[in-house]
């Protein structure tokens, strides 16, 4: 009583019994625990055990709070549950996990208390689930016996690269695609950054990009295919070297970009087809190492039997492909591809449906952009890949004349299409013998025919 210096009490398991005034005037005191599985009880006075000591936390067993609570109803507000379980936390290679209790700042959790748990990924994973299948995060949780809890973690998909971390990569697993974007360099063999993926198939180089350093991709012998943005203005040394798989590639840049001579050693040129712009040709048949390659083709235009009086959208999982009308009067098309709002992408083609001007907004998602156009009787049909699946976006479609007029105007949106869902774009009536029907698909950005289990070239031939 009345022992002002006094700031904390510990009573133990065995004390059955409290008397009148024990604490009274403990004005100091800043924590009561009892060890007491069994409350014990209180020969209060009129004013009680603790008068006069604040309203310091008292702290029970764990499993006896409610017990506590109605024995003591008088100080029921500030009876709870002191730490008495420890939580031990295990660190992983790619993580551990944080706790932060609800009633405790410390890593000690009491039976039967809530708490939080907040997976913390290192550098280059994330937070995938719990073993127990639970995505939440944080996660609310529950001690009622020793248990464990165990957070998974995966390799970051995206990340940071090129010089000063300008730049920004993802890849996606599912089609082998491995796109960077933002504006800046990147250095020899992706240094300050990722990896490239050994089972990669498609490269995304996008149009802010300025360089290619040395050795970037050299040896990776599963490309197939590699996008070249437009703002790319240097190739260096051996940059794809014994890259031996290759088979296509598209450069959106204007003018040959200046590329070391052995930046393609090890590519077969007389199998890999490069693909430039309809007004870049003749520039790059006659640039060094880009004239080594023996096909150069103008991304755009080849014949298929599509008619049509309006715009019609074939979405598929990540891709969609418009065909529009072509109208007599006019010298320009461009079509713009919205997500939310915010522009995703701007092509223009010339009155012959060939692709003169390419532009992609910074990407946002790290998808891959590699678009496939066809030219068609009575119409205009592009292939627009990269697109979330499952997702709405946006479109327009405006004919202009040479003085840059308006002429014809369409819009509208479209939602691509869930993961497995069907991808063909339309029945038609191929080249095969007989003339048996097949069905359009898109591979890889390219338009293939599909007849029973073989697929086709637009042409016929088959492929392997």
């Amino acid at each position: 009583m009345n022992c002002g210096g006094l700031t904390s009490v510990t009573i133990g398991s065995g004390v059955t019994n409290i008397d009148k005034y024990a604490f009274q005037g403990c004005s100091g005191l800043t924590s009561v625990t009892i060890k007491a599985m069994t409350p014990p009880a209180l020969n209060q006075s009129t004013y009680g055990i603790f008068y006069g000591a604040s309203n310091c936390p008292i702290y029970v067993p764990c499993g006896t709070l409610e017990a506590y609570k109605t024995a003591w109803a008088d100080y029921a507000p500030r009876i709870k549950y002191g730490p008495a379980i420890d939580f031990i936390t295990t660190y992983a290679e790619n993580g551990h996990v944080d706790i932060s209790a609800y009633n405790n700042t410390n890593a000690t959790i009491c039976d039967g208390e809530l708490f939080t748990l907040t997976p913390i990924p290192n550098y280059g994973y994330h937070f995938t689930q719990w073993s127990d299948g639970l995505k939440d995060n944080p996660r609310i949780a529950q001690i009622t016996q020793d248990t464990t809890f165990t957070a998974e973690f995966a390799y970051d998909r995206v990340g940071t690269c090129g010089k000063d971390l300008a730049l920004v990569w993802s890849y996606d697993p599912a089609n082998k695609v491995l796109t960077i974007g933002n504006a800046g360099s990147f250095t020899e063999n992706m240094q300050y950054g990722v990896e490239a993926p050994n089972e990669m198939e498609e490269l995304v180089i996008g149009n802010s990009v300025t360089a290619i350093g040395a050795n970037a991709f050299a040896g990776i012998e599963t490309l197939k295919k590699v996008s070249i943005g437009e703002s790319v203005k240097t190739i260096g040394e051996q940059a794809f070297y014994n890259c031996v798989n290759l088979e296509t590639i598209f450069n959106y840049r204007p003018t040959p970009t200046n590329t070391y001579s052995n930046a393609f050693d090890g590519v077969d040129k007389f199998e890999c087809e490069l693909y430039v712009l309809p007004s870049s040709i003749d520039m790059y048949k006659n640039a060094s190492v880009w004239r080594d390659f023996y096909y150069t083709y103008a991304i755009g235009a080849e014949e298929a039997t599509v008619t049509t009086n309006d715009v019609q959208v074939e979405p598929q999982d990540n891709a969609a492909t418009l065909t529009w009308p072509t109208n007599d009067n006019a010298a320009s098309y461009t079509i713009q591809i919205t997500k939310d709002g915010v522009l995703f992408c701007t092509l223009i083609f010339n009155a012959n449906g060939q692709l003169t001007g390419i532009a992609f907004a910074p990407s946002r998602d790290g998808q891959a952009h590699a678009p496939a156009a066809i030219m068609t009787a009575n119409g205009l049909q592009f292939t627009v890949t990269g697109l979330d699946s499952g997702t709405q976006y946006g479109y327009s479609v405006t004919a202009k004349d040479a003085n840059d007029q308006t002429v014809a105007a369409y819009s509208g949106e479209f939602t691509t299409t869930s993961e497995g869902e069907a991808t063909g774009v339309e029945e038609i009536s191929s080249s095969l013998q007989g003339g048996e029907r097949g069905r359009l698909i898109l591979r890889n950005g390219q338009i293939f025919i599909l007849r029973g289990e073989k697929v086709y070239t637009l042409t016929g031939q088959e492929v392997k």
